[in-house]
């Protein structure tokens, strides 16, 4: 969710020749906000997820396709169930066009052939700007449970054209309480 808070102040000019008597000019303040209840908050860092394959083999992708799933969280802390009571998350990013709801790789990596892919923990897959299965809010600190694997595109292995190299994707992820 995302609370939009704004906060304006007018001007106050003052005059430079200050006579006996003083001479102001006022402006108008104005306040404006939303006060919240948060079910959850995020922990310092924890808008940050960093998932590192290390090296992955060409050999490996072409025999299955894709890596190993590296598991991920996304960690919220002071969780509240009586504000709501279930969470759930939609990822977004570059989709890759030959796999969908896959993420694509950034333009300025030296591999390519390739995508990210993620699925919740239990293997249900995600797809992009769809929210995720909804989990219970648990009160106190709890955590989302995530995994992601590199997967090599169809044509990359029927053409034997994956290229090897250091990569990188990045996408974002909103968090919506019910």
């Amino acid at each position: 969710m995302k609370w939009p808070c704004l906060l304006a102040f007018g001007a106050a000019l003052v005059s430079a020749a200050v006579p006996a008597e003083t001479r102001l000019i006022g402006g108008d303040m104005h306040f404006h906000g939303t006060v919240v209840a948060l079910t959850c908050s995020l922990p310092p860092g924890g808008d940050r997820i960093v998932v590192d394959f290390g090296q992955i083999a060409t050999k490996d992708l072409y025999l299955s396709g894709r890596s190993s799933a590296k598991k991920f969280k996304i960690q919220l802390a002071d969780c509240n169930p009586d504000v709501f009571r279930s969470v759930a998350v939609t990822f977004s990013g570059t989709e890759d066009t030959a796999l969908p709801d896959h993420l694509a790789i950034g333009s300025g990596s030296g591999a390519s052939g390739i995508a990210i892919g993620i699925s919740e923990d239990d293997g249900t897959p995600v797809h992009l700007n769809q929210s995720t299965t909804a989990q219970q809010v648990q009160k106190g600190d709890m955590a989302l449970e995530f995994q992601a694997w590199v997967e090599a595109e169809p044509d990359a292995v029927a053409n034997k054209s994956l290229k090897y190299g250091e990569f990188s994707a990045s996408g974002t992820w909103t968090l919506s309480y019910q």
